[in-house]
């Protein structure tokens, strides 16, 4: 049934040209810096089930994609959409994220962000959503700006940060 104990038959080696390069290959063998990152974030994206099983990343994915969330998030709707968003169910775990890709000003941003809320965040997202509702004031809201328009000032280079974490840890990306 299996075939156990028949002759094998002789294959031809498969020509060196007609092999396809591992999708994660061809992401490390892209130049440009952005779209490097930007591919692999894809891959782990696509890896993770969008992020419903971080299992299936390794500690140095997921400090990766925490980065990327954060960056993807706060450029699109600022803080306060990183917060309501899924990406707010990891957001105490982005500072440390940060600070191991190399960016501590960043990770003091997102800090300050945090303690605006004066406790720790839910991380159900329906229950954030609830507690967000119930505490976002003029005021908070108006804090959460001021920390998007010094996120926005970009003072340490995330790209090139993502771009050197991801190659010193690229043994650690699967």
């Amino acid at each position: 049934m299996f075939g156990f104990g028949k002759k094998k038959e002789k294959r031809a080696e498969p020509d060196a040209v007609t092999l396809e390069k591992s999708p994660l290959e061809e992401i490390w063998n892209i130049s440009d810096h952005n779209k490097m990152i930007i591919k692999l974030y894809s891959y782990l994206c696509k890896k993770s089930d969008n992020g419903q099983d971080v299992s299936k990343l390794t500690d140095a994915e997921i400090t990766f994609v925490l980065c990327q969330e954060l960056e993807r998030e706060v450029n699109n709707g600022g803080f306060h959409q990183f917060f309501y968003n899924s990406s707010g169910d990891w957001c105490a775990a982005t500072p440390v994220a940060l600070r191991q890709l190399g960016a501590p000003y960043t990770a003091g941003i997102v800090e300050r962000a945090i303690a605006l809320f004066e406790r720790e965040l839910p991380t159900d997202l329906l229950e954030r959503r609830k507690f967000m509702k119930n505490v976002c004031t003029d005021d908070i809201m108006k804090a959460l700006d001021a920390c998007d328009g010094e996120f926005y000032r970009y003072k340490e280079n995330l790209t090139e940060l993502n771009y050197k974490y991801v190659t010193k840890h690229r043994a650690n990306f699967h």
